[in-house]
């Protein structure tokens, strides 16, 4: 072939004829796992989300996963552009479900923007927060609450085996992870 290139006679090859000879001998074909089907879920489905304790982003308080509400974990980072594209979306759901919240309850009671019965916990990977202070000042609002992990980064998502961004995490009323998606829709 090299040769034939030299020589000017650089016309392609029959398609498939340079590897027909080729035989794969480390690379069996794939196949789903035993009673598996193909299926993909994530093994946190159904298991309790572990317990961690978390700064809140420009707030003395701290942010603890407590049953007895729904809670989606966004794992996100301001440099991540599949996450940055995933905001609209998330607001959007966002509103509609404290909307949807703030309707079925007497206003009086209603006590802010974060209902007792559904949030979101955008939970950024960034080293700083001051990164993600200005992205929200120059960028997106990100009205929800928001938690930095800093150091504690490779800790929290190694135990929650996350190690692709966005991730989302919903965690039901009783504690336990109902999904895990990579996008909304999917969610």
């Amino acid at each position: 072939m090299v040769a034939n290139i030299f020589s000017g006679d650089n016309r392609p090859a029959e398609p498939g004829a340079l590897f027909a000879n080729w035989q794969l001998e480390n690379a069996p074909e794939p196949t789903p796992p035993e009673g598996g089907g193909g299926d993909t879920a994530s093994p946190l489905i159904g298991k309790a989300a572990p317990p961690f304790e978390l700064s809140v982003l420009g707030a003395e308080d701290k942010f603890k996963l407590e049953k007895g509400r729904i809670v989606v974990l966004d794992f996100w980072a301001t440099w991540c552009g599949p996450c940055l594209g995933e905001l609209p979306g998330l607001h959007a759901s966002w509103a509609a479900l404290n909307q949807l919240e703030r309707d079925q309850q007497d206003p009086a009671s209603y006590r802010g923007l974060h209902g007792e019965r559904f949030d979101i916990i955008s939970v950024s990977i960034d080293a700083r927060p001051e990164t993600v202070e200005t992205y929200r000042a120059e960028h997106w609002p990100i009205p929800w609450t928001n938690v930095v992990l800093g150091e504690k980064s490779r800790a929290v998502t190694t135990r929650l085996g996350i190690s692709s961004y966005p991730t989302y995490v919903l965690v039901g009323r009783d504690g336990r992870i109902i999904a895990e998606a990579h996008d909304l829709e999917t969610l």
